[in-house]
């Protein structure tokens, strides 16, 4: 965690976390005795937390003992989206339209939002969908090919839906 914990008459900051909107409870991450700007105030391990609202708190005490407090909520995402293609289905022959191209649909699902879906291709990136419905207008060639869809959330969690053939005639 970044940031500047610094007055003219710093005595010392801490920084805790607590679950939930109005926390019963903090944990002290870091204290310090010398003030920072700019610069790493505490390290917070969150992969092993449940996924949730937690408020972060900087206390920043002065040497006549006043206090300052900031507060910051943050959403720990843990959780990888779900992905799953309905279009093409696993092995479905399609017929190449005279346009030469085809629509790919694949439904992704997050707690918290999906980024985007990455398209691949024959193991090559062949474009992103960013907004439901998740389409690719895919310009496609004749001949078996496979496809793997990859979700992104806003946490940066990614999933597969898996590899695919499917056939082009």
């Amino acid at each position: 965690l970044r940031g500047s914990a610094t007055a003219a008459d710093f005595a010392a900051y801490r920084v805790q976390v607590g679950e939930g909107l109005n926390p019963r409870a903090w944990v002290t991450l870091a204290a310090g005795e010398a003030p920072v700007e700019d610069g790493v105030l505490a390290t917070w391990e969150t992969t092993t937390l449940p996924d949730g609202v937690y408020i972060l708190r900087l206390t920043l005490v002065h040497q006549d003992q006043r206090v300052e407090t900031a507060l910051l909520q943050v959403t720990v995402d843990n959780t990888p989206p779900q992905v799953q293609v309905r279009l093409p289905a696993p092995n479905q022959v399609l017929l190449l339209p005279s346009n030469g191209v085809l629509s790919l649909y694949a439904e992704a699902d997050d707690t918290y939002g999906v980024h985007r879906l990455i398209w691949r291709v024959d193991g090559r990136a062949v474009g992103e969908s960013r907004v439901v419905p998740y389409i690719l207008l895919w310009e496609a060639t004749r001949g078996t090919h496979t496809l793997e869809v990859i979700a992104e959330d806003w946490a940066g969690n990614r999933a597969s839906s898996g590899e695919m053939r499917f056939v082009v005639r």
